[in-house]
């Protein structure tokens, strides 16, 4: 594995990872020395490089891109033409015309390519998904859902639209492909508001309709009192609700219905690299399907989607109405 990026959530999560699994990690690529030399510490034998041209001339069957936003279409396209396997920290990219760049440069290149939608493989989101494809609790009525995260310092070009921040970007790209994915059901019409409270764009309120007429409304934020992802469903005959920063459970019409999960999903979430277990098992997942040679999910053609709808909402807010895409 060749790692391009090595910023916060590199050293913290993926590299740490990919050390538990036993990946053998033999380039760790970005422009700022300091960078590079703290993700050394989890891969001493790597080569230190800074671009990911560099990093393609060592002898890595994969890359994980996790730059900024602003260099993923680029970065991107390099590791694709490269005949590398991908894995994307999310969003896909900057605009619509980056993303399918991609998606087509992935179909020639033939790889493995990976959102690093890593929520779908929560413990909590996987048990919703279930419940509601049971059909026990019968047609949904209404959802709400909401990502926020405090106020942290963070590096200048999250602050900034275009260079890839903002609430949409950061959190609402999570929603924009979990929610569809937990409902069986993709968005047809969005309308958002968005407020630059302490950075651009770090507050957006989302109301958007699914296919069925179900209607979302999201709350995303960068600049809350508190951690907090979740989402709350009413449905025909109950309801459920689960937070993964604040729940042990996924909460079915009052009564709790614990996650099947081995041993207890806190347990397991404070034993986990980033206190979420979703990494680790993302991780194994793209592993695996590189190994059998089969594509795997979240893929990019899921990133595209999700972006699509970022921009749609980011789109809806700037004119002041609803959007609606075919």
């Amino acid at each position: 594995m060749a790692v391009v990026g090595c910023g916060h959530i590199t050293r913290t999560v993926h590299l740490p990872v990919l050390r538990k699994l036993g990946v053998e990690v033999v380039a760790v690529a970005d422009p700022d020395e300091a960078n590079r030399q703290q993700a050394l510490t989890w891969a001493p034998g790597a080569k230190a490089v800074p671009d990911v041209g560099e990093a393609l001339r060592t002898n890595c069957d994969a890359v994980l891109v996790a730059t900024p936003t602003s260099s993923h279409g680029p970065v991107g396209l390099a590791v694709l033409e490269a005949g590398r396997h991908l894995y994307m920290e999310k969003p896909l990219a900057m605009s619509l015309e980056e993303a399918a760049m991609l998606v087509r440069a992935r179909e020639r290149a033939g790889v493995v390519a990976m959102m690093g939608f890593n929520y779908r493989f929560n413990p909590l989101v996987e048990r919703v998904r279930c419940i509601l494809r049971s059909g026990r609790l019968g047609a949904v009525r209404r959802v709400r859902s909401w990502f926020t995260t405090p106020v942290r310092p963070m590096p200048m070009w999250r602050q900034a639209r275009a260079s890839g921040g903002g609430a949409l970007l950061e959190l609402g790209s999570h929603h924009f492909d979990w929610v569809p994915w937990v409902m069986g059901r993709q968005p047809v019409c969005v309308e958002a508001v968005v407020r630059s409270e302490r950075v651009e764009m770090d507050w957006a309120g989302v109301k958007w309709e699914l296919e069925g007429g179900v209607r979302v409304e999201s709350l995303f934020s960068v600049s809350a009192a508190s951690d907090a992802d979740g989402m709350e469903l009413e449905c025909e005959r109950g309801s459920l609700r689960f937070d993964r920063y604040r729940n042990r459970s996924v909460w079915l019409s009052g009564w709790r219905w614990l996650a099947r999960v081995p041993g207890a999903y806190w347990w397991r979430r404070m034993r986990t690299v980033g206190n979420e277990p979703s990494y680790e098992r993302a991780w194994r997942a793209f592993i695996e399907a590189v190994q059998a040679g089969a594509q795997v999910s979240p893929s990019i053609e899921d990133g595209y989607r999700s972006l699509r709808w970022v921009l749609a909402a980011e789109e809806s807010a700037r004119v002041g109405r609803p959007v609606t895409l075919e």
